[in-house]
Order: C-alpha cells, then sequence, then structure tokens
C-alpha cells in the first residue's frame, strides 16, 4: 500500500484511479520536469484532468465544475476585467449577495483571489475547472484575444524591418568603402615634371604642391 502523500493524490489512490507504482512514476516525472503533479499525472494518462480536477477539488473542500457547456451571464463576465480575467486565467461564475465564485485551475492562486476581493470589493470564493477550458472559456464570452494577434505581427514586423535596416545600412558602409578606395590608392603620386600630386579625399581634382 502505498504511503499517505497529504494531498490529492491520497483520494485518486483511494478511488482507484490510481496505482502506488503509477504515483511514483508521476512523482519522478513531476520532479525531473519541473511540471505540477496533476500535469504530471495527466501526461502519463494516469488520470483525466477531470478526474485530477475532482481530487484537487474534494481536497480543498471546493466546487469543480465542468466548463463544457456553461454560459456565464454577461452582467456576471463584466464584473472582471477581460485584463484581469486574461493574465490570471480566471473567470467569474455566478455573484451571490457580496460571494463572487471565481474559477481557477489553481486553488492556491491567492494573488488572483486577494487582487479580486481589493478591486471588486467582494468575498471570492474559488471554484476549480481544467486550466484549458477556462482559457477557452474566455475567449468565448470575452471574445478572441486580437490583441495578442496583433502584437504578434507588429513584433514580426519590426524584426523584418530591423533586419532590413541592418542589411541596408551594411550594403551603404560598403559601397562608401570602395568610393573612398581609389582615392586613398592615388594619394602621394609623383607627377612627371618631379612634383608631387596631392589628392585630396575632399577635392576630385589633384593639387600640384612644391617639390621637396
Amino acid at each position: 500500500m502505498a504511503k499517505a502523500r497529504g494531498d490529492f493524490t491520497d483520494i485518486l489512490i483511494r478511488n482507484r484511479v490510481l496505482g502506488p507504482d503509477q504515483l511514483e512514476e508521476a512523482i519522478r516525472l513531476s520532479q525531473q520536469s519541473g511540471t505540477k503533479m496533476q500535469d504530471a499525472i495527466v501526461k502519463l494518462n494516469y488520470a483525466t484532468m477531470a478526474e485530477v480536477m475532482n481530487a484537487l477539488a474534494e481536497f480543498h473542500n471546493l466546487q469543480f465544475v465542468d466548463l463544457s457547456n456553461v454560459e456565464i451571464p454577461k452582467a456576471i463576465i463584466e464584473l472582471v476585467p477581460e485584463s484581469v480575467a486574461r493574465e490570471n486565467v480566471v473567470l467569474p461564475l455566478t455573484l451571490e449577495g457580496n460571494v463572487l465564485k471565481l474559477i481557477t485551475s489553481d486553488p492556491s492562486n491567492y494573488d488572483a483571489i486577494q487582487k479580486l476581493t481589493f478591486i471588486l470589493n467582494k468575498d471570492v470564493v474559488p471554484v476549480l475547472a481544467d486550466h484549458e477550458q477556462i482559457r477557452e472559456a474566455i475567449n468565448r464570452h470575452y471574445g478572441q484575444n486580437e490583441t495578442e494577434s496583433m502584437d504578434s505581427m507588429l513584433v514580426e514586423f519590426t524584426d523584418t524591418n530591423i533586419d532590413f535596416t541592418q542589411t541596408e545600412s551594411a550594403s551603404q558602409m560598403a559601397a562608401a568603402d570602395d568610393s573612398d578606395a581609389p582615392n586613398r590608392s592615388r594619394t602621394g603620386f609623383a607627377s612627371a615634371t618631379g612634383s608631387t600630386v596631392c589628392w585630396s579625399n575632399v577635392m576630385p581634382s589633384p593639387a600640384v604642391c612644391c617639390p621637396p
């Protein structure tokens, strides 16, 4: 029998969703890759994300919600600014009195909870859901994030423009070097009369200097 870890994996073991050997493998993967335990379990196909999130919710005594077919009223969505929702990957679910249920995939997302508690002047209670479902629901309720797409296009255009400018500057420098080369090669030639012909880099015509 596997030793209890004191976290949501105990619930998965108890419900026979996860075996002791599978748990050990998930622990190794989590430690080696630096991923969260729940992600390691799902990546190994030992449990579905819904099973993992259900166990997490039960362990933290929170509600779990499947967002596949959930439509949230616009009045509730408008309680949380889109920028806050996207930055923290959270979504408002219901408002009962002064209690706002906030959907998150991370039960320890205290920063977002405290931030919204202050901004909205509400008592925020977390509700768990799958991370990807939350992202999809954010796009569904707020609309596709066109700002990110435009920012990406702007960055790509700027990079291309910088490359073009650098190439153009390099070509101009090379052309300048080529134009200077004849001037440098003609400096200090002696004339047939024995006088020194002094070529100027500024003036294209030669000047006859006094003989030495």
